[in-house]
């Protein structure tokens, strides 16, 4: 199997930053979090720029369906 390009790499990275970065999954919980962060920082990296790092939210989601579920 050939090494993959700069460009296939950077391709596949974009399409895990995009499932990853969705709505429901970067913000489920602070693991989710962290990869979405880590997939960005390695983009950054073969890029050769500044990641733009995903803040918390106030709240996970993951707790609020942990509290709908005890009601």
């Amino acid at each position: 199997m050939d090494e993959p390009t700069l460009e296939q790499i950077k391709k596949s990275l974009d399409d895990l930053i995009a499932v990853q970065c969705a709505e429901g999954n970067w913000n489920y919980d602070a693991y989710m979090h962290g990869l979405a962060n880590g997939l960005i920082l390695a983009k950054s990296i073969v890029d050769n720029n500044s990641p733009a790092f995903l803040k918390a939210p106030k709240m996970w989601l993951s707790d609020g369906k942990n509290k709908m579920e005890k009601l």
